[in-house]
């Protein structure tokens, strides 16, 4: 979703769509354990040049729970998933990218959109009471970040400078018993983390309101714009460690 406002003012808003695959257990089941012989250098795709949202200034990006949302489990998900980045960019780039405290950090903030002043960091939404989840979104969404530059302008490499940000999960449609399907949190929070530190879709930017996703050489990427799921046993994708892809493309950001 882009607001209207020039490019240093805008709110993006990018969406991981949840498809319906009929998979095989290793699609949808337990993933290949990763090799983590970590990329350092910058790679990136003729097809990919513009599939960035821009690039944080102040690093680690410090990330706060929405108090009342979470539960231990919950919270200890995510913080697996941002590790996950902060595993990478300790080896890519020395230190983490992001800061969740252990999970520890609270903010009792309600946003709409990210806060340019908020002293919180980024906060974790979990929407899960009927008419919680955007509209705007459209329901097939399982989770949304937004970012936001602040008015600072571009970095140094030609991307604009990151300053504020939010994510939300939709629990409304996901993610627990009677709902459309069970996700795995994990990997959705991968993929949104992902949008927070500033990489775009695999496939590209969202045209016309919606990801593109047609990529499939990118299929393996954690920041491929769709997650999947078996109708019959609506169990998730499991896709929690990053690949070539998404490894050399942050190389690039960082």
């Amino acid at each position: 979703m882009l607001m209207d406002g020039s490019l240093n003012l805008r709110f993006v808003a990018r969406v991981l769509v949840v498809l319906t695959l009929a998979c095989s257990f290793a699609a949808c089941g337990k993933e290949k354990k990763a090799d983590k012989g970590y990329m350092k250098e910058c790679v990136l795709p003729a097809d990919q040049t513009n599939a960035f949202q821009g690039a944080w200034r102040q690093r680690p990006i410090k990330i706060a729970f929405r108090t009342g949302h979470w539960d231990d489990a919950q919270i200890g998900a995510i913080v697996a998933a941002a590790n996950t980045w902060n595993e990478f960019f300790k080896s890519s780039k020395g230190g983490p990218i992001f800061d969740t405290g252990g999970g520890a950090y609270r903010s009792t903030a309600n946003l709409t959109a990210p806060n340019c002043s908020s002293t919180d960091g980024v906060v974790v939404y979990k929407r899960q009471a009927a008419g919680s989840w955007p509209a705007e979104l459209g329901p097939s969404a399982a989770g949304a970040t937004g970012v936001v530059s602040c008015g600072f302008g571009n970095g140094a490499n030609g991307y604009p400078i990151l300053a504020a940000g939010m994510m939300e999960f939709n629990f409304v449609n996901y993610f627990r018993e009677g709902t459309t399907a069970l996700l795995d949190l994990q990997t959705v929070a991968v993929h949104e983390l992902g949008h927070l530190l500033g990489l775009d879709h695999a496939c590209g930017p969202i045209k016309n309101g919606k990801p593109n996703a047609s990529c499939p050489k990118y299929l393996s990427a954690v920041m491929y714009p769709s997650a999947f799921y078996d109708s019959a046993t609506r169990v998730g994708q499991i896709k929690r460690n990053l690949d070539t892809n998404d490894q050399g493309r942050a190389n690039c950001l960082y």
